[in-house]
């Protein structure tokens, strides 16, 4: 990825070099999630916001090691919601999701699509991942959880919209 001018930045991804393809179900979907660890270290892919059994939700205890692949099937019995996927392996999370492992998890239903909002993907109704991050020198990202951070909140100094 290149955020920064002639500095290219090492980063994960989900199906790509950043960040994630987002996922757009229906209330009542049944969908069999297949996870691939492509990463050089364990990870897991968490459900984040998703109203589903704890065997599947992708906790800390659900790891994947490189090369495995995890299926998680996942009936979809909620209202609309905006949610996320992130890994949650202890204790690399927040270096994971920092480096860009994350995506969207859009779900709809009958009331969402009463709404008459913008309904054209990628048209008029364009997703947004917002983040705050600090690059070091050499173009990697900052990052450093410490006490501080995790009390006040982590403050980047440069902002990205989608990855760029």
């Amino acid at each position: 990825m290149q955020a920064l001018p002639s500095i290219t930045t090492p980063t994960y991804g989900v199906n790509g070099p950043y960040l994630a393809p987002a996922v757009r179900v229906g209330r009542g979907e049944k969908v069999l999630m297949k996870v691939t660890n492509s990463l050089p270290e364990p990870t897991t892919m968490h459900w984040h916001g998703l109203m589903i059994p704890g065997e599947v939700d992708g906790g800390p205890y659900s790891v994947i090691t490189p090369g495995e692949t995890w299926v998680a099937p996942l009936s979809i019995e909620q209202a609309a919601a905006t949610c996320w996927f992130h890994p949650h392996f202890y204790p690399t999370t927040a270096a994971q999701v920092i480096k860009g492992v994350a995506g969207l998890f859009l779900i709809e239903d009958e009331e969402s699509d009463a709404l008459g909002l913008p309904s054209r993907w990628g048209i008029d109704d364009i997703p947004l991942v917002l983040q705050d991050r600090r690059f070091n020198s050499d173009g990697t990202f900052f990052h450093r959880m410490n006490l501080t951070a995790i009390t006040a909140g982590f403050i980047g100094d440069t902002m990205l919209v989608n990855g760029a």
